[in-house]
């Protein structure tokens, strides 16, 4: 703004200037206002350029940081995809309830938690299965010896969850992974609750799983 006032009044000096000489036929005056007339546009053209390389500066910065952000949200898209929060209930050194971060791929499955990473190798892994606390329960009160047959049936999730439908009555229905994997040639088990809202794909991994070979457990 103030470059504008001062280009103003300096465009106005030198018309002066310039009326002045050419009614009073002085030729001094004259060159030195058409000079100056000169000088004026060739600065402010000059600061014209500078305005609008700077304004293209900034809208070229300001366009980055969009794509940038957008370039985030995108890898966070896909990455929201193929990884999902969990809470952890048994099977890994963390306590019950902790925030998980699970995933799958073609060799193993990962779970982050408590700044840990925890792999999980799918040749070790003997069964996937989707579950229902009234399904758990269910099995758990149906099975023979109470709580032996509710881990039997279930590993640890089984005798816990079925154990709590003896403790309380609940219409709550909590949805839960258990993967059940050999661990030194014995039978071991992790279990997270899931969220309502994600299951779908937990089904996929259940209904696409297929054990490698099924596993011999000698007594």
């Amino acid at each position: 703004m103030g470059w504008l006032i001062a280009s103003i009044i300096c465009a106005i000096e030198i018309f002066v200037g310039i009326s002045v000489a050419i009614a009073e036929k002085d030729v001094s005056m004259l060159s030195i206002s058409i000079i100056f007339l000169f000088g004026s546009i060739f600065f402010y053209k000059k600061y014209k350029m500078k305005k609008c390389g700077a304004n293209l500066i900034k809208k070229n910065t300001k366009k980055e940081h969009k794509e940038s952000v957008r370039q985030e949200k995108d890898k966070l898209k896909e990455y929201n995809k193929t990884h999902y929060k969990v809470k952890h209930i048994l099977g890994l050194p963390l306590s019950e309830n902790t925030e998980c971060v699970i995933s799958k791929d073609k060799e193993k499955i990962e779970i982050i938690a408590g700044g840990n990473t925890f792999n999980l190798n799918l040749d070790k892994v003997t069964d996937i299965k989707v579950l229902t606390s009234e399904e758990i329960q269910k099995q758990y009160v149906s099975s023979v010896g109470g709580a032996v047959g509710g881990a039997v049936l279930l590993g640890p999730l089984g005798a816990m969850i079925g154990g709590r439908a003896k403790e309380k009555k609940t219409t709550t229905i909590t949805q839960y992974l258990s993967l059940t994997y050999l661990k030194d040639n014995e039978i071991a088990f992790m279990s997270f609750e899931l969220s309502p809202y994600g299951l779908s794909p937990f089904l996929i991994w259940q209904k696409e799983f297929i054990p490698k070979e099924k596993p011999i457990i000698n007594l």
